[in-house]
């Protein structure tokens, strides 16, 4: 189980690096896709790619990286915090903005990251040594 919780937020920390290198290295694709469906406006649309999405999920990937190689495990309530409220965000849109399918994937993998890295912040525990 332990090992299983592991791996699973070792992989949701690869999806938060993934998402932002991708709007680091080319954020004009990355907003137009279906996760964020932003059209990037000129060089500043382009700045606040990079800098939002991409240093948000970078600093989400690094915390959740950090907390897994120090087994400081309930640092990964940040990066599912952080999930939670885009979930939240998301279903506040729903019931003000109206629906819109090529909300629901995003929306579910966001779901699918917070309770992974919740579940991982309060299941994992620091492996002690025997003597």
């Amino acid at each position: 189980m332990q090992l299983a919780l592991k791996i699973f937020a070792l992989l949701l920390a690869l999806i938060f690096f993934a998402l932002g290198l991708s709007a680091f290295i080319d954020p004009a694709t990355a907003l137009v896709g279906p996760a964020f469906a932003w059209l990037p406006d000129g060089i500043a649309g382009l700045s606040a790619g990079r800098g939002i999405l991409g240093g948000q999920y970078l600093a989400l990937g690094l915390v959740s990286a950090y907390a897994l190689t120090k087994k400081e495990y309930k640092l990964l309530y940040v990066p599912a915090l952080s999930e939670f409220m885009i979930v939240v965000g998301r279903l506040v849109s729903l019931g003000v903005d109206g629906f819109d399918e090529r909300t629901l994937v995003p929306m579910l993998v966001e779901m699918v990251i917070a309770v992974g890295m919740f579940c991982a912040a309060k299941f994992l525990r620091p492996q002690t040594v025997e003597i």
